[in-house]
């Protein structure tokens, strides 16, 4: 089996999926935050019970619901009994976002919860970050911790080493087909913005391909501190922030990649009018029409294979 990603249907909202050999990376657990109960039950998790199956790793992006909401869902269906590892930005904010951490703490021990602190807390004597900081931007550095990515194969497990280097080099490598050589962690300066103050994901799954993982961040930012290194990536799947929305002004300066797809994680007919037109006219300016896809109107989900 080779890796796959998944852009899970969910409507306006974000859960994306990196299906390794007998384990599952989440990146946000996500479902509209005005749709009730039965229709996530029925539309959303009972269309993708397997993806619960094998164990799985949590990240989560930012604490607005769009981005948790499934978490609450998954409990009420006993279906988190497999989760292994909670990454997420620390302090959750709302009442809400409280109540997830709360249901996500019944599962696994604190050995296992893994909450990213912002940049500017541990590198606050930095003259580079606080000049960044003072001047509104949104530095994002890599985060490697010493805690375990239970990516398993057998007995087989990978660890992340500590480095709090604004751009460090390495956190894992696995040569096998259904391991990625590398995912990089990333969380941002501390910002008022929630979609600001969030965690990314790059993953490099062959020699020069990637895949992007944004969450509502803005575009200023993952260009300066994704895009800028990636070079002449062979291809790139980039899953668009905000659901194709405003997230900044829309400029992709930095991107020196045109080979690949980008994916829009969105609701039909929402309330946000996402994704913006202007947005996805750029974006298959770059890519081609046939790479740009949304989940708009669509029965499934948009699987990718990584090879």
């Amino acid at each position: 089996m080779m890796m796959e990603f998944e852009i899970v249907n969910v409507g306006q909202g974000n859960f994306n999926v990196l299906k390794l050999l007998h384990f599952n990376l989440f990146y946000d657990m996500g479902a509209p935050v005005d749709t009730s109960e039965s229709i996530i039950e029925l539309n959303i998790i009972k269309n993708n019970e397997d993806l619960f199956n094998n164990d799985f790793g949590v990240v989560i992006s930012h604490w607005d619901v769009d981005h948790y909401r499934l978490i609450i869902s998954l409990d009420s269906l006993k279906k988190l009994d497999n989760i292994r590892f909670f990454i997420y930005p620390d302090d959750p904010p709302t009442t809400t976002s409280k109540k997830a951490l709360s249901i996500i703490q019944k599962y696994i021990g604190s050995e296992d919860l893994h909450p990213i602190p912002n940049i500017k807390d541990k590198i606050e004597a930095s003259v580079v970050v606080k000049d960044i900081i003072e001047r509104g931007d949104t530095p994002y550095a890599e985060f490697e911790d010493n805690f375990v990515l239970k990516l398993i194969d057998g007995q087989q497990s990978t660890m992340i080493s500590r480095n709090l280097d604004f751009i460090s080099k390495h956190i894992f490598g696995c040569t096998a087909d259904y391991y990625p050589k590398s995912i990089r962690l990333y969380h941002s300066a501390k910002r008022a913005d929630r979609n600001k103050n969030s965690l990314l994901l790059s993953i490099k799954y062959s020699d020069n391909s990637y895949v992007f993982l944004t969450g509502d961040s803005y575009y200023r930012d993952i260009n300066k501190y994704l895009f800028k290194w990636v070079g002449f990536a062979d291809k790139v799947c980039f899953v668009v922030p905000h659901h194709g929305g405003r997230a900044g002004k829309f400029d992709l300066s930095y991107l020196t990649f045109n080979k690949g797809k980008a994916i829009i994680s969105v609701g039909k007919d929402n309330r946000y009018k996402h994704p913006l037109p202007s947005n996805v006219g750029e974006l298959e300016s770059i890519f081609g029409n046939v790479n740009v896809k949304a989940t708009t109107g669509l029965i499934g989900n948009i699987t990718i294979s990584l090879k």
